[in-house]
């Protein structure tokens, strides 16, 4: 029994001792000034997107110049329309049939389109002073070039959505007419 004891009360000094080393390690963690050593400061690795930032610019340019020159096929035909749409109307109203909404309806569709080209014209004068690339479409500013693309690409879409919603309200104020003129049978 005796060497049973003695076997136990020398686990349970070790268990003490450790527990007691591994309080004072962690206290000297605890209290240990929060000041880095003199090593010289290593700064982080750049990440990889910002290693590319700016990358892309160039590309996302020419989209945006592509864009551009087939919204400008779009506008040509919106202004087609209103001259076709014009033409029918004058045709409809010499057979003595109210054109009244039609009239509007091609007014509100001109509107639209003026506001559009506004619009797209904008976006054209942003691409060609290209803000923040050179003349080969280098990025020379990134912070300037992303602004340049993010302006072109608001303005495109400006023009897009009035291009849009003129296309839906006149194709609305078409289907109106035509319930009211030609009623189904």
């Amino acid at each position: 029994m005796m060497k049973t004891t003695n076997r136990l009360a020398k686990v349970s000094s070790m268990i003490v001792a450790g527990a007691m080393a591994t309080a004072l390690i962690a206290g000297g963690f605890l209290f240990a000034p929060g000041t880095p050593a003199l090593a010289a400061q290593v700064t982080p690795p750049a990440s990889k997107a910002a290693a590319n930032i700016g990358k892309n610019l160039p590309q996302l340019l020419q989209r945006e110049n592509n864009w551009l020159i087939l919204q400008n096929d779009h506008l040509t035909i919106a202004n087609d329309v209103a001259k076709m749409m014009q033409d029918w109307i004058n045709n409809v109203s010499s057979q003595g049939k109210d054109v009244t909404g039609l009239q509007t309806a091609l007014a509100a569709f001109n509107a639209q389109i003026a506001t559009a080209q506004t619009a797209h014209s904008t976006a054209a004068s942003l691409l060609s002073a290209h803000a923040g690339f050179d003349a080969n479409n280098v990025v020379t500013d990134a912070t300037q070039a992303r602004q340049t693309i993010h302006d072109v690409r608001k303005a495109l879409a400006d023009s897009n959505m009035a291009l849009r919603q003129a296309r839906r309200d006149l194709h609305n104020a078409i289907m109106q007419w035509r319930e009211a003129n030609h009623p189904s049978k």
